[in-house]
This record gives C-alpha cells, sequence and structure tokens, in this order.
C-alpha cells in the first residue's frame, strides 16, 4: 500500500480455492488499499512521522492550469497543452491531486469514470495516457506521467499549481 509514493503497507489476500478472486476482486482491493495507506499516511502524519507528498517547489511561482469546459482543453501559463479526452483526463488527475493529495491512480478507475466520456475502444486508454505523457514530457518539466506498475500511474508535479475551471466558451 502506497502513501504520498511511500510504502506504508503489504496487504495479502489468500483463498483455499483456486481462481476465487477476479479482476473485480482485484479492483475493490485496491481502492480500499490506497484508502487505508492514505488513512494510515494521515495517522503517521498526526503522530509526528511526517509522510511527505513529491517534492514540491513551494518558492517558484505557481502555475496556473486553465481548463475550459466544452472542449476539454487544458492550458498552462496560457500556453495550449492538450485537448479532447486527454485534457479531460489530466484535469479529473489535477484536480484529485489538488483537493486529495492523490499522486496514484488505476488505469480502471480512468476507464470507469463516466464524466470523461471515453469511447468504447478497450486501448482508447491507453493510447490516451500516451499521448498526454509525450505531451507532458514536452512541454513542461514540472508535470509528468510515470508508469507505477502493472494498470497503475503515477501523477508527479513538482511546481505549485493554481487550477482554474472556464465554464462555457473554450479559448479564442
Amino acid at each position: 500500500m502506497l502513501a504520498y509514493r511511500r510504502l506504508v503497507g503489504v496487504l495479502c489476500l489468500q483463498s483455499e480455492q483456486p481462481g476465487a478472486f477476479q479482476s473485480s476482486d482485484e479492483c475493490v482491493v485496491g481502492i480500499l488499499a490506497n484508502q487505508v495507506a492514505m488513512a494510515l499516511a494521515t495517522l503517521r502524519k498526526a503522530e509526528g512521522e511526517g509522510m511527505e507528498a513529491a517534492p514540491v517547489d513551494v518558492a517558484a511561482r505557481p502555475v496556473e492550469v486553465k481548463h475550459y469546459e466544452e472542449d476539454d482543453s487544458v492550458f498552462l501559463d496560457n500556453e495550449y497543452l492538450i485537448k479532447g479526452v486527454a485534457g479531460g483526463i489530466l484535469w479529473r488527475l489535477l484536480r484529485n491531486y489538488n483537493e486529495q493529495g492523490r499522486v496514484e491512480f488505476s488505469n480502471r478507475e480512468i476507464r470507469l469514470d463516466q464524466t470523461l466520456e471515453l469511447p468504447d475502444i478497450k486501448d482508447n486508454l491507453e493510447a490516451r495516457l500516451i499521448l498526454l505523457r509525450k505531451r507532458l514530457a514536452e512541454r513542461c518539466e514540472y508535470l509528468s506521467i510515470q508508469k507505477a506498475s502493472r494498470g497503475r500511474f503515477r501523477l508527479e508535479v513538482t511546481r505549485p499549481l493554481t487550477l482554474v475551471h472556464v465554464e462555457g466558451g473554450g479559448p479564442l
């Protein structure tokens, strides 16, 4: 179980019946493990152990991340980054990071998020994540998406972010 990119525990489930656990069980256990890990990290932080997220250069000027709802376009300091499904995915990740401090995500939770309106093609999510990862690598040094394990990835942020959501019309 990981919290703030640190190992806080290990969860092991076993059954006497071969094949007793299905992929849906793995998803549920993964979500529960993340919640337990974050709870443990919060308790340890309260006790003074100090689990920290990825190092963010707090002295750096915050980056304004602007999201236009109409076409899911994302701009970093008024410079276009990406739009469409990949832009919607990035906005979701950044909101979770900003509101909950989350940095680890699973492909499955993204795929099941109905607000992203992903096409029904199964490999489409992976293609969008690859596009997003490459675009971030090309255009900004303070945001990246790294593969964490099978079906999981991690958002890495090294500068403070200011999130701005724009409803209605897109950018001019």
